[in-house]
């Protein structure tokens, strides 16, 4: 690689976007529409394009060797394991958790409707990271109704590869500092407290994360957050929740709608309390 191009790569993975990763996608089913027709006479699609539609793009868009495709056996063993099957899988959340459990930076969803005369079908990119569809990521195309379904796979994969290789990846997540701030009996001069549990307090810069932790816990509000001499304000902007988790190592997920999820294994003691401090990164520059 030329001193040049090195360079650029070097730069480009201070922003958010970094163009010189190869974009990693997965494609989810597409929901089924239907015209007014099949709607007044209470019938459904004669066929079922569903399982088709999703396999072709997925192998289609894995043609290109400027982005990387989910394996459908990967896909299909998580969503098995973490027992998903919703009745709508058109949803930006729901995409965005799926990608980001599978470590892909977008979701591909969209619809499908057969019409009289011809078959519609629409896709929109879902940035994981912020579980958003950025203007311009929307691909679409119309076939006859005795056409093939492969050849509107074909187009849509044709319109969606020039979107993701020049998004490329988007990988980078939040940051947080784990401070230790003692024993438990400091914190519960009750003793409620099990001794065999540690306590975590979470505390970020967002009013309404959504924090996760395997092993699975419970995590609810700070408690006396009124009487710790923290501004009014900060208390409305920030958020802090707290729980007791087994002691090992945790893996954490904290995210919002509209910044960068925060991701870590953390290593916690028994009887022991620690601080998180975190701070999710706007998503301010989207891929374009």
């Amino acid at each position: 690689m030329r001193p040049h191009l090195v360079l650029t790569c070097v730069l480009t993975l201070l922003a958010v976007s970094v163009a010189c990763a190869e974009p990693f996608v997965v494609v989810l089913p597409f929901d089924p529409i239907m015209d007014s027709l099949y709607t007044y006479y209470g019938k459904e699609s004669i066929l079922n394009y569903q399982p088709a539609l999703q396999q072709i793009l997925s192998t289609d868009l894995g043609k290109y060797q400027e982005i990387r495709v989910v394996e459908s056996s990967d896909l299909d063993r998580y969503l098995k394991s973490a027992k998903i099957n919703p009745d709508r899988w058109n949803d930006l959340s729901l995409a965005a958790n799926i990608a980001t459990a599978l470590t892909a930076d977008y979701a591909v969803i969209g619809t499908y409707g057969e019409f009289s005369r011809q078959i519609r079908v629409d896709a929109r990119i879902v940035v994981a990271a912020s579980a958003e569809v950025p203007p311009g990521y929307t691909a679409s195309a119309t076939v006859g109704l005795l056409e093939d379904i492969p050849s509107a796979a074909e187009a849509i994969s044709s319109q969606i590869v020039p979107i993701l290789t020049a998004a490329g990846s988007l990988r980078p997540t939040s940051k947080g500092v784990l401070f230790p701030e003692g024993e438990i009996a400091a914190y519960d001069p009750a003793g409620d407290t099990p001794p065999d549990k540690a306590r975590l307090v979470v505390w970020v810069n967002t009013p309404a994360p959504a924090i996760t932790a395997d092993p699975s816990v419970a995590f609810a509000r700070c408690e006396r957050i009124d009487r710790m001499n923290i501004p009014a304000e900060q208390q409305r902007s920030q958020a802090c929740q707290y729980a007791l988790i087994p002691p090992g190592e945790v893996n954490l997920r904290i995210a919002q709608r509209g910044f960068l999820p925060y991701v870590d294994h953390i290593q916690l003691a028994p009887g022991k309390v620690y601080r998180l401090q975190v701070n999710l990164i706007p998503v301010e520059q989207m891929p374009r």
